[in-house]
Formats: structure tokens, C-alpha cells, sequence
């Protein structure tokens, strides 16, 4: 006995001699976008409030969904609080983001830093040879070899003084030029050698500043210079993105009072790395550019923009 299955029957076989149809959506349906708007040509943009997409460097670009993160197969998955709103979340992020943008881009970040180093280490080396010959030029004067008069070495070190000062302005350099480089990093491009050496004047003029203003508050008893070191973290980055180094300096101020904590955090941890990388050359040689990538991925987050994935050498053909 065969039975007719109900209309409403979900395993009803399909009537073989209906012919498929297709019915067009009805005007302002989902299919057609949203309400109201014309229908959506195959293989167009879709529409601005459902449209996003992935951006160089992995980073997604549009409206963040419910639950804080996006599910798709175009980049990772970004998940966690908002930029600038947790501390440990934004250093976690910006340490991730150094490191991966240091090992993927180190012809650029880690050449540079290599010829900069031996330009350094050149000039130091003409200062110390100075003093020396200083010393050796006043010697026949001294009443006991062994006994250096004390004006014959202030005459020493002031002929080492503006050595010093050369390699002081030459360090200011890599720094603002790692730093140009971090920032093109971070807004999904790999940045050239000749980008990660010279920088534009604004950056190169606000990281000459700040060096000087630094270095006046370290003559004065110390604490000076530390506290303006905190309060001028910010401003080469700001530089970085366009301002002017008087408007970079008022960014870091503002950027620093209200995220302190952040920041105090920040120069504990690249303080402690310094002084473990500060043993070998090659550590040092990356601790320039990782200090510049670490500064501005946490200057990126606090001003409330998430970090992208720093692009492959593959990713960038």
C-alpha cells in the first residue's frame, strides 16, 4: 500500500516532472542588499554597511562583528578588548607585532642598523685615538710618568667631546629611521633600506629634539631626563604619522597623562630588554628597530587602531 506523503512533508521526494524555477527576490529583500536600494550587480562591491575586506598586512578593514572579533579566511582572527583600553593587551600586541615585523623584514630594519653600527663604532674609534694622542702629546711634561696631571685629562676628554657628540646625532638617526620604517610597517607596507636609514626632517627633527631635551634633564641631577623620556615617547611616532615636531610633542604629552601606566610599563620592559641585548653586538644591532616597532605599535594602540599582521617578503609581490 503506498501512501502520499503530506504537502508539508520535509522528506517528500521532489516532484520529478516539476521543472525547477527560480522565483527573483522581491524588492528590498536581503538579496537585493538593504532596504531600498537598487539590487547588487554580480561580482560588485557589496553594499557600505556590510561591506569589509582584508587589508595588506592581514588586518581586517570594517565593522567589527558581535563578539569582538572576525571569522574569515582573508587574515587572523582579531579578538580581545578594544586599542587602548587594556594594558596587558596592548603590550602583548605591540611585543607580537616587533617581533614578527623585526623577522620579517631584516634586510631593511637589520642592515641598516649593521652600517650604522660601523659608522658608530668608526667615529668612537677616531675619538678614542684622540684622547690618546692627547695624552701622548703632554706626557714629556708630566714630573712622574706614572701620575696623570688632572688638567691633561679634562684637555683628553674634551678632545673627545664633540667625537661623542657625532655619535650621539648618528644614533638619533637610526632611531628616526627605524622608527619611519616601524610606522611603514604598521600601515601594511615593508619599508626599503633607504627607507629604515634616512627619514623624513619632521621625524629626523623631533627625535634630534627630544635627544637634546633628554640629554639637558639628564645633566640636571638625572631624574629630569627620565621623566621627559616618558613624556616624549610618543613624539617621533606622532612625527612619524605627519605631525610637526611641536605638534608630535604635544601629542606624546597628551597620548602619556592619559595612558601613564601603559607607557611606564612599556619603558620597564624595553629598559630590561636593553640591558640583556646591550652584551652583544648583534643584540644591539636589533634592539634599535625592535625599540622603534615596540613604540609604535603601543603609540598605534593607544590612539585606538588595531595592528596588522606585518606582511611576508611573499606577500608584498
Amino acid at each position: 500500500m503506498t501512501t502520499t506523503p503530506p504537502p508539508g512533508d520535509p522528506y517528500r521526494s521532489p516532484d520529478p516532472s516539476a521543472a525547477p524555477s527560480r522565483q527573483a527576490p522581491a524588492e528590498g529583500s536581503a538579496a537585493d542588499g538593504p532596504a531600498g536600494s537598487a539590487p547588487t550587480p554580480y561580482g560588485s562591491p557589496a553594499p557600505e554597511e556590510t561591506r569589509w575586506r582584508a587589508q595588506p598586512g592581514g588586518q581586517q578593514d570594517g565593522p567589527l562583528p558581535q563578539g569582538g572579533q572576525w571569522q574569515s579566511g582573508y587574515g587572523p582572527v582579531v579578538s580581545g578588548p578594544e586599542p587602548g583600553t587594556d594594558l596587558g593587551a596592548d603590550i602583548a600586541a605591540a611585543f607580537t607585532f616587533s617581533c614578527n615585523a623585526l623577522l620579517r623584514n631584516p634586510v631593511s630594519l637589520l642592515v641598516s642598523g649593521l652600517i650604522y653600527m660601523a659608522v658608530i663604532t668608526v667615529v668612537t674609534i677616531i675619538g678614542f685615538v684622540a684622547m690618546v694622542g692627547v695624552l701622548a702629546a703632554r706626557a714629556p711634561q708630566w714630573e712622574d710618568p706614572d701620575t696623570f696631571p688632572a688638567g691633561d685629562f679634562l684637555l683628553a676628554y674634551a678632545a673627545m667631546i664633540p667625537v661623542l657628540l657625532l655619535a650621539m646625532v648618528i644614533s638619533l638617526l637610526w632611531q628616526s629611521g627605524s622608527l619611519h620604517a616601524a610606522t611603514i610597517i604598521a600601515e601594511g607596507g615593508r619599508p626599503t633600506l633607504r627607507q629604515a636609514m634616512i627619514a623624513p626632517g619632521r621625524v629626523i627633527a623631533t627625535t634630534l629634539l627630544v635627544g637634546l631635551i633628554v640629554t639637558v634633564g639628564l645633566f640636571l641631577l638625572y631624574i629630569p631626563g627620565i621623566i621627559a623620556a616618558v613624556l616624549l615617547v610618543y613624539a617621533a611616532p606622532a612625527a612619524a604619522k605627519g605631525a610637526s615636531p611641536g605638534e608630535a610633542i604635544k601629542q606624546s604629552f597628551a597620548l602619556t597623562k592619559a595612558h601613564l601606566g601603559t607607557t611606564v610599563v612599556m619603558v620597564l620592559i624595553l629598559a630590561a630588554i636593553g640591558m640583556v641585548a646591550g652584551f652583544l653586538v648583534i643584540t644591539v644591532i636589533a634592539l634599535i628597530p625592535f625599540t622603534g616597532l615596540f613604540y609604535v605599535a603601543v603609540f598605534e594602540r593607544l590612539n585606538g587602531r588595531r595592528l596588522v599582521d606585518p606582511v611576508r617578503a611573499d606577500q608584498s609581490r
